[in-house]
C-alpha cells in the first residue's frame, strides 16, 4: 500500500502527469468544438431546409444569400461564448422564420 501511495504522489508531481492533464484539457476542448461546430450545422441544415418553404423564388433566394453569408461571415470565431451566444440567436431566428412560414401557408 506505502509503495502505491508513493507511486501516485511521484506520479502527480510528474512530467508525464502534467502531459496528462495537458492532453486530457486539449482533447475535451476539441471535443466541445466538434459539438459547437455539429450543433451550427445543424441549424443551417435546419434553416436551409425551412428555406424551400418561401414561395417566391425572389424572396427564397435572398434568404438563401443571407443565411449562407452569415454562417461563412462567422465560420472563424473561435470563442466559445461567443459561438454560443451566435447559436442562441440563430436558433431564435430559426423559430421565427418557422412560424412565419407557418403563417404564409
Amino acid at each position: 500500500m506505502f509503495l502505491i501511495e508513493i507511486f501516485y504522489v511521484k506520479f502527480h508531481q510528474s512530467v508525464a502527469y502534467k502531459a496528462y492533464l495537458k492532453l486530457t484539457k486539449d482533447l475535451l476542448l476539441m471535443l466541445l468544438q466538434f459539438l459547437l461546430r455539429q450543433q451550427a450545422l445543424q441549424l443551417y441544415r435546419d434553416i436551409l431546409r425551412s428555406l424551400r418553404q418561401v414561395p417566391d423564388p425572389e424572396h427564397k433566394k435572398y434568404l438563401v444569400d443571407w443565411a449562407r453569408h452569415e454562417f461563412k461571415q462567422n465560420k472563424g470565431e473561435t470563442d466559445e461564448e461567443v459561438i454560443r451566444m451566435m447559436l442562441s440567436r440563430g436558433r431564435l431566428q430559426y423559430k421565427e422564420l418557422q412560424k412565419t412560414l407557418s403563417l404564409v401557408k
